[in-house]
């Protein structure tokens, strides 16, 4: 017993036992806690899209949930330890233990957005069988363009999370440059936003079919 006892890098080796322990019954156990968890999601799905079925559902959502919830268990345990002394040191004025604790909060962050993106993947997927049924083609277009819409927001919303949780910097000042950026975009692309915004029109609207004689 005396041997769990002993301190390595300020931390006993029970503590490191029990870390090892942590994230090794994460890893074996990730697959079958992101199946059930992905089956629990598909649960709520159902009530929304009953047609939609369980096995696509799990091979499309599980594996990304698989590898957030591997992140996310092996930085919760390693949070366990107490930092050694021997590697508190700066770097440009930043602690290497808050830098680390930076880069983690970010891992976290990136592989959530990834579980997010795909579970995008797997709406645009549903949508796409049910627009399938039908002959209108505007309908796979729309489908096509708001998944890679809603990704883009995503990813966006990730990368605000990050420079929010991680790096502590002021998101809002961060946002007020995008939209001063934004504008000067907006009054470039004048002509450009005019056309997407007609098409949004066209795609709605439905003012002419095919065969129909456009003047």
């Amino acid at each position: 017993m005396d041997f769990l006892d002993n301190i390595i890098f300020d931390n006993s080796v029970r503590s490191f036992l029990a870390v090892l322990l942590i994230i090794s019954t994460g890893l074996i156990c990730k697959k079958w806690l992101s199946r059930n968890l992905a089956s629990f999601i598909y649960i709520i799905i159902k009530q929304k899209w009953i047609s939609v079925e369980k096995n696509i559902f799990v091979d499309l959502v599980f594996k990304p949930l698989g590898s957030f919830l591997s992140v996310f268990i092996s930085i919760m345990a390693l949070m366990y330890l107490k930092f050694p002394e021997v590697l508190k040191f700066n770097i440009n004025s930043y602690s290497f233990h808050e830098i680390l604790i930076k880069i983690s909060i970010s891992f976290i962050i990136i592989y959530f957005i990834i579980f997010l993106r795909s579970f995008i993947n797997f709406i645009s997927f549903v949508l796409d069988v049910k627009a399938k049924q039908n002959n209108e083609k505007s309908d796979d277009q729309l489908i096509v363009f708001f998944r890679d819409f809603a990704k883009a927001v995503v990813s966006i919303f990730g990368v605000l999370m990050i420079l929010k949780f991680g790096f502590k910097v002021d998101v809002g000042a961060v946002l007020t440059g995008l939209s001063i950026i934004g504008a000067a975009l907006a009054l470039a692309a004048k002509e450009s936003i005019e056309n997407l915004i007609a098409s949004f029109i066209i795609f709605f609207d439905k003012p002419f079919f095919i065969g129909d004689f456009v003047r």
